[in-house]
């Protein structure tokens, strides 16, 4: 679960500076997505991926500040 995963640091690898980093949610990613690109790529999972993706779709459409900029690519 997310929750668990926020139990590790996401930025500890890079320079102890970050250990406080904690792994962003991908709605937390979007937000920040005003002057960057995003690209996201989505592997197969154990989930169903019709749902997989119209939940990242979802996701997108509510929190996307600037969908221009994104691109989603699956390995299918």
């Amino acid at each position: 679960t997310y929750e668990e995963l926020n139990n590790y640091s996401a930025g500890a690898w890079f320079e102890k500076k970050y250990e406080t980093e904690k792994i962003p949610k991908l709605r937390d990613l979007l937000t920040l997505n005003e002057s960057i690109g995003l690209m996201l790529e989505i592997k197969n999972t154990a989930f169903d991926p019709v749902f997989f993706v119209k939940k990242i779709i979802w996701e997108i459409e509510k929190y996307s500040k600037n969908q221009n900029n994104l691109f989603l690519a699956t390995n299918d």
